[in-house]
């Protein structure tokens, strides 16, 4: 058996992509981990995926997209108002207000990993993958939750940038709706590449994949469903 990927014989082991540097500290510096990281899960997701390990790390870097995501849109919130003069009696709660959604931004990040772990584990089981159904889910969702956090903080500055400067309206909503209808695929490209890393055929890792696949169309749809109503009530407007 290889050292590093208990799930493969020494040969096939060797043959197996590096992995995520943001579980290796050879590295470099954490913050370059990160980047290394949103760099491969994002554009090369089948070198980020050898296999299982620890799911520990895969949390945080779920949890620093979400808290990431968090901050910038409070930001805005903060910004916007003082650009437009309507700071009086705000502030005062508003302290408590960014705690409530670092809480939030946490547990929902956490609860939509284990979502899609659950169903990308449901499909492995498919497929015919039997050990480590959960452990497997739970490492390629929460790196995949991560990089739609980075993807979403990315939305949310070029939206207020745009306002900011004073863009058209329509111009914001079809950028939404665009990085919304990039979602399924993306996240869709990460599972396969996942169940790949484990040893599975292309065929086989593609029904693995469906089930997140699936599960993240829902609030990708709902989106664009809530940017085509701005849009037209814009219009009526």
């Amino acid at each position: 058996m290889h050292p590093r990927h208990g799930d493969h014989c020494g040969v096939c082991g060797d043959r197996l992509p590096q992995g995520i540097a943001w579980e290796d500290a050879r590295y470099g510096p954490l913050a370059w981990r990160y980047l290394l990281t949103l760099r491969d899960v994002f554009v090369r997701p089948r070198i980020a995926f050898p296999g299982p390990t620890q799911i520990g790390p895969a949390l945080l870097f779920a949890a620093l997209g979400g808290v990431g995501l968090t901050l910038t849109t409070d930001a805005v919130w903060l910004v916007l108002p003082l650009r437009f003069g309507l700071m009086s009696g705000w502030y005062g709660g508003h302290v408590w207000a960014v705690a409530a959604l670092i809480a939030f931004a946490l547990a929902s990040t956490t609860t939509l990993a284990f979502g899609l772990a659950s169903s990308f584990g449901l499909g492995l089981l498919v497929v015919g993958r039997r050990r480590g159904l959960m452990r497997i889910g739970v490492r390629a969702s929460a790196y995949s939750v991560g990089m739609l956090g980075v993807l979403l903080t990315a939305g949310v500055m070029a939206s207020f940038t745009a306002v900011m400067v004073g863009m058209p309206r329509d111009a914001v909503q079809v950028a939404w709706i665009a990085v919304a209808a990039v979602w399924p695929p993306l996240m869709g490209r990460i599972f396969v590449a996942a169940a790949q890393g484990l040893g599975l055929g292309t065929g086989r890792a593609i029904i693995a994949a469906l089930g997140p696949t699936v599960l993240v169309t829902i609030p990708a749809a709902l989106l664009i469903h809530m940017q085509l109503g701005l849009m037209s009530r814009y219009q009526l407007s």
